[in-house]
């Protein structure tokens, strides 16, 4: 199964230098046509990074795609897995973050189906994977 991951980091932080740009840009050469056009294109550039989580039986695929262009890809194997941790993200959003061994965590906030979540936990006790949820996650589960 895939599915898509929304990254909000992302949207803030390219909003984010998209405005300092502007502000630099602005002031060193004023008001031009390139100027728009080149801020333009970087925001178009910068909507258009795509996260993707693949689940297999025996492993994880994670993705990161420009356009339909795979700029990333990592398989995550049960054994390179330290713990799954839950959290709440926000008022009243699932998360989860894959700690690994060796390189960054995999941050899984904000899937578009919340039944991934459940995929995800499935897999961690086929596989025997330690599973952590935070105080906040658990009364995000009781509510729902």
């Amino acid at each position: 199964m895939v599915y898509g991951i929304n990254s909000k980091r992302l949207s803030f932080f390219s909003i984010l230098f998209l405005v300092l740009l502007w502000n630099i840009l602005n002031d060193y050469f004023g008001m031009s046509l390139s100027l728009i056009s080149v801020v333009l294109l970087m925001a178009v550039g910068l909507g258009s990074i795509r996260f993707k989580l693949e689940m297999n039986k025996d492993h994880f695929v994670y993705h990161m795609q420009f356009f339909q262009i795979t700029l990333f890809k990592r398989h995550i194997y049960p054994g390179q897995i330290k713990q799954l941790k839950f959290v709440r993200v926000g008022w009243n959003e699932k998360g989860a973050i894959i700690k690994v061994n060796k390189g960054f965590n995999i941050r899984l906030i904000v899937l578009d189906s919340q039944r991934a979540y459940d995929d995800v936990m499935g897999f961690a006790h086929d596989h025997e994977i330690p599973i952590f949820k935070t105080r906040d996650y658990l009364i995000l589960e009781k509510m729902k």
